[in-house]
């Protein structure tokens, strides 16, 4: 490698590129939160390496289970589900969101470049470029705000799973 291109290398990581890095550290940092979380919650509702497998395995570990199965334990679950749900949303947005870093890097390098062109295509392309520009950025942006959301929207779905299993069970029970 020359030491023209490793010049070049330097110069756009210092600018544009540098973000990408550090969009990659908090992507690795949030990978290493859902991975964390996941195993926690397997910890709590799979202690000892139990498998989770109905009635026959429950009476083994009655007293393991009795901390999730109350009100307490329960909102503790529920907690460490969000915070799970949260950074592996994040995450995958993330990850979604550096082919469209890296063709707003390309777009930004570009529009000096056309500026210093000189001649009629220059209008064209410069308008080309532009609302590539725009449209990346609101990509990105619209991305972020769609990781947030998705986990929201997640979070809400198991609500109401847990509760119509409750209350299934409570109807289950007034019949008998």
């Amino acid at each position: 490698m020359n030491a023209a291109l490793l010049g070049v290398y330097l110069q756009n990581f210092l600018h544009f590129d540098f973000l990408i890095f550090i969009l990659a550290g908090i992507n690795a940092w949030m990978y290493h939160k859902t991975l964390r979380s996941a195993q926690n919650i397997e910890r709590v509702l799979a202690p000892k390496g139990h498998v989770l497998g109905g009635l026959e395995h429950y009476k083994g570990l009655k007293k393991e289970y009795e901390g999730p199965l109350s009100a307490r334990g329960e909102a503790k679950l529920l907690d460490m589900r969000r915070g799970m749900t949260l950074y592996h949303s994040l995450y995958a947005n993330i990850t979604g969101i550096f082919p469209l870093m890296g063709l707003l890097g390309t777009v930004v390098s570009l529009i000096p470049m056309v500026q210093s062109l000189g001649n009629v295509q220059q209008g064209l392309f410069f308008q080309a470029l532009t609302s590539t520009f725009w449209g990346i950025v609101f990509a990105i942006i619209s991305k972020g705000f769609h990781g947030i959301i998705d986990a929201k929207v997640a979070e809400a779905e198991k609500k109401i799973e847990t509760f119509l299993d409750r209350y299934g069970e409570e109807i289950k029970e007034r019949t008998r």
